[in-house]
């Protein structure tokens, strides 16, 4: 509770401490005592600020292709250390899929990630595509002719695919020796590293061999990102991916745009509840209900189409095919609703959000 409180004090966005992005000096940054209590690193001091060789191309694109004006806490530190070639951990909420795919822009070869569901591997596609950079995925049912495609894109000397997305079993493949052996392997991130700890409740058994990569593909960096975990989790994925000297940054989980509450339900899933709200206060707006398990996902969904919401469930039990579709149709506003289990919460675009424990 006490590491759950520190994280709701923090600011989620800071000014560069040093500069704006137009060059002008700062007095301080906007970043409360909370906050800097909380996200304090040895290693802040030295990734800090914008006198980098490779700050004004980073500056450029964080401005005119991110569309962004503002780094959150730590955030910068965190690209600066990931464009240096440091093992990063960055732990927190919101901004941290941006410490990897910056620096992969401004990087020479190819910045693998290896995220552990497809559903936000297309999300984070959609999103890289629409800003203009070329990013692709491979998984272990690909498509073979795609596949192929692909892989000849990244045969060429300088290859224009700058982020390659894939699923823990491509790793196995011969390919990414190859790529290796070319010096065109700028790093490994590992998405949702939460995933790798058996004391967090997304732990994914395939996760389990990620430690080797630093091994086998010895002088490529790694980037590992977390959603809020706490201290113990932090310390199992540290040891379980074996990073050697890795700078750890945590940044917020607080959205500012997000409001909390916490109701008391009348039915054992809440579906009344959430049928009732939904009606009252957002009756034409599209949003997210989490769910623990599955099985709650299809009751749920069922109950809120039932009371007249379009409502569709998405989560790991459904073929990809199913999956793929519900997905799709929450984003083209055919469906009102999605029910998503936990694991999912990097795909939210939506005007509300609900959470049924």
């Amino acid at each position: 509770l006490d590491y759950i409180a520190a994280q709701l004090q923090a600011t989620s966005s800071y000014r560069p401490g040093e500069r704006t992005l137009s060059g002008q000096l700062l007095t301080a940054a906007s970043v409360d005592t909370a906050s800097l209590k909380m996200a304090r690193n040895p290693a802040d001091e030295r990734f800090r600020g914008l006198d980098f060789a490779h700050s004004p191309e980073m500056l450029r694109m964080f401005n005119n292709i991110f569309g962004l004006h503002e780094f959150r806490v730590n955030q910068l530190e965190a690209i600066n250390a990931t464009i240096l070639k440091e093992n990063v951990f960055v732990v927190g909420g919101a901004g941290k899929s941006l410490c990897y795919q910056l620096p992969a822009c401004l990087s020479a070869g190819v910045t693998v990630v290896i995220s552990p569901l497809k559903s936000l591997i297309l999300d984070q596609i959609q999103k890289l595509t629409e800003l203009g950079i070329k990013a692709r995925t491979l998984w272990g049912d690909h498509d073979y002719t795609d596949a192929e495609n692909i892989y000849e894109q990244l045969s060429e000397n300088d290859p224009m695919i700058k982020l390659l997305y894939v699923t823990p079993e491509k790793l196995a493949a011969d390919w990414l020796q190859l790529y290796w052996n070319r010096g065109l392997l700028a790093r490994f991130v590992i998405d949702e590293a939460q995933c790798i700890s058996q004391w967090g409740d997304d732990f994914r058994p395939d996760y389990g061999t990620l430690n080797e990569l630093q091994q086998d593909f010895q002088g490529v960096p790694m980037i590992a990102v977390s959603g809020p975990i706490g201290p113990h989790i932090q310390e199992d994925i540290l040891k379980k991916l074996q990073m050697t000297n890795p700078q750890v940054f945590t940044m917020s989980f607080n959205r500012t745009n997000l409001k909390y509450a916490v109701p008391t339900r009348t039915t054992m899933y809440g579906e009344m509840d959430c049928i009732t709200w939904i009606k009252e206060h957002y009756p034409r707006d599209s949003g997210i209900v989490y769910c623990w398990r599955r099985v709650v996902c299809e009751y749920m969904a069922d109950s809120l189409n039932e009371a007249g919401l379009l409502a569709c469930s998405y989560h790991a039990g459904m073929p990809n095919r199913d999956r793929e579709s519900a997905q799709n149709k929450w984003k083209e506003n055919e469906c009102q609703v999605a029910l998503f289990t936990l694991l999912l919460q990097k795909v939210l675009r939506m005007v509300w959000c609900i959470g049924v424990a």
